[in-house]
């Protein structure tokens, strides 16, 4: 299990789960909404802990070329303005990473971008010094100014097609002022309801 939490740690800090909610017009605003989100999630068992600095995975190779606007707009998302909180179900073991204030061009418009990037892409393979991963990537949910992408990530051992190692939601909602990405991922049990309550709560509790 500790494997497998630092492995979604890790997605989460470098690709990985995404959606986007408001983020408040002052500081004051903004903790205060992000302890309504946590209240929430903590009523459906997950528990806040620190995000990890430093244990971005180290991609060499992004295919095909098309993808290469959805990892950008993943991979970048955690700059130098984002706020960044983590979460953990003590269940099921899942990750939720939550970006507020996402270092993308055009924030606003993440929703939009995100559903153009996701079906330009609709496989990722992202090539490691020791692995690769193979994502099938889908656009599940479109709704005003929301958007929803799945992404499940099987590893390639010597050109075979391996286990299933990630199963993740990445979601963008269109807001006023910043944005808000969220990261939600689970290697063992795969996305279930669980973490499909947990995307929702990140969504509509800015």
């Amino acid at each position: 299990m500790a494997g497998n939490e630092r492995l979604l740690t890790c997605l989460a800090l470098s690709l990985c789960a995404v959606s986007v909610a408001v983020a408040g017009c002052s500081v004051k605003t903004a903790e205060s909404a992000e302890r309504s989100m946590a209240q929430e999630l903590a009523a459906t068992g997950w528990v806040e802990e620190p995000v990890i600095e430093g244990m971005e995975s180290q991609t060499r190779d992004i295919r095909p070329v098309a993808c290469q606007d959805l990892f950008q707009l993943l991979n970048q998302a955690n700059g130098a303005d984002a706020r960044s909180f983590g979460f953990r179900n003590s269940a099921t073991g899942s990750y939720l990473l939550v970006i507020d204030q996402p270092d993308v061009p055009d924030p606003g418009n993440l929703s939009s971008h995100l559903k153009n990037a996701a079906e330009a892409c609709p496989r990722l393979t992202m090539g490691y010094d020791s692995t690769s991963l193979e994502y099938d990537v889908t656009v599940a949910d479109t709704r005003s100014g929301r958007t929803e992408i799945r992404l499940n990530g099987v590893e390639q051992v010597g050109g075979q097609q391996g286990e299933q190692v990630v199963d993740m939601i990445v979601s963008g909602v269109k807001t006023d002022s910043g944005g808000r990405l969220i990261r939600v991922m689970s290697s063992d049990t795969g996305i279930g309801p669980t973490e499909e309550k947990a995307a929702e709560i990140a969504a509509v509790h800015p």
